[in-house]
């Protein structure tokens, strides 16, 4: 539809610009990134609204950079636009929720290093009570 027709049809978006606002269609897209992050990480299901959040928030900043993309940085001059600055705040606010489900290459090399040291000071704590255990025998 173009701004000079009169009349709306089911699925125009005349009113719509990047679409963030829009739950029709922000979460088809959050849906399709939640389960593609439950693919690749099945352990996080238990944490489905942290999951679900995430992936809300990376798909704005999908449709945020689409739009930007086709509309540019810039508009009168060297002023942002203000999807510009919005996808800023919408970026920050998923390299967080990236970090915090560890979803970023330095947040799972770092979960990754806290299992291996979890397993090694259970492995520890199993040796001490055995030892323990050894020690009582002996008496």
């Amino acid at each position: 539809m173009t701004r000079n027709q009169t009349t709306l049809e089911p699925g125009d978006r005349i009113a719509v610009t990047h679409g963030i606002k829009s739950p029709a269609i922000v979460e088809p897209i959050a849906r399709q990134i939640a389960e593609q992050i439950l693919t690749d990480r099945p352990d996080l299901a238990r944490y489905p609204l942290a999951v679900e959040s995430a992936a809300s928030l990376e798909a704005k900043c999908r449709l945020l950079r689409d739009w930007v993309a086709d509309h540019g940085m810039f508009g009168n001059g060297y002023r942002p636009r203000s999807g510009v600055l919005l996808l800023l705040k919408f970026e920050e606010a998923a390299r967080r929720a990236r970090r915090e489900l560890g979803l970023s290459p330095k947040a799972e090399i770092e979960l990754e290093k806290l299992k291996r040291e979890t397993i090694a000071v259970d492995a520890s704590l199993d040796e001490l009570r055995e030892r323990g255990r050894q020690a009582r025998a002996n008496r």
